[in-house]
């Protein structure tokens, strides 16, 4: 399952752990391994205003957050570990080479999700392609702004090996992958703006 985010965090984590947590799963021969970890992290800002005192006038030099404006502008981290086995399938592996990587996430509303049509999903949703070292950590933007209280999201996401990629070896695909929910609902990160500001 993947965890909450907290103060500390940060993010939500599937599968919920530290950083060494992952999913894990070979490919269709046992030639590769693959682990698999994603990060979702809310991440928010805001504009800045002028504070005014107790009978609205603009207090010079003093600028305030703008509640109103308060958005998550949220991001994707992907990591991943390619093992190849050395001598036998499903034996011992070692990291070597490159492979060819798609990654793929998206968020989008429940109602969305049971209609197929994902209007809030992100770039990434069209998926990322990587031939890369076998190991690789990466956050990307997403390019939405979402408002809080705007209810529950669902995140889909997927790592896959995809396809042959030329060497001598025969190379089916695997894929790892998760679906979890985030509550944008986030009065306590209004109160701790509050807080913050009055300090």
């Amino acid at each position: 399952m993947a965890q909450r985010p907290s103060e500390e965090s940060g993010y939500i984590q599937d599968p919920d752990g530290d950083e060494c947590d992952f999913k894990v799963v070979w490919t269709e021969d046992h030639c590769h391994k693959i682990q698999g970890q994603f990060r979702f992290r809310p991440k928010w800002g805001y504009q800045m205003m002028r504070n005014r005192d107790a009978y609205e006038q603009v207090i010079w030099g003093v600028s305030v957050p703008d509640l109103r404006t308060l958005a998550f502008e949220p991001q994707f981290e992907f990591a991943y570990d390619i093992w190849s086995a050395i001598d036998v399938p499903g034996g011992a592996v070692d990291q070597r080479g490159e492979h060819p990587i798609t990654l793929s996430a998206a968020i989008h509303t429940p109602e969305q999700a049971k209609q197929k049509a994902f209007s809030e999903v992100t770039p990434l949703a069209q998926c990322k392609q990587f031939a890369t070292t076998p190991s690789f950590r990466q956050t990307f933007p997403t390019g939405i702004r979402i408002k809080p209280d705007a209810g529950l999201y669902i995140i889909e996401w997927s790592i896959s090996r995809t396809e042959h990629d030329g060497t001598r070896d025969r190379q089916p695909s695997g894929s790892v992958g998760g679906r979890f929910e985030w509550n944008s609902n986030d009065e306590k990160l209004r109160q701790a703006i509050r807080i913050a500001n009055a300090m």
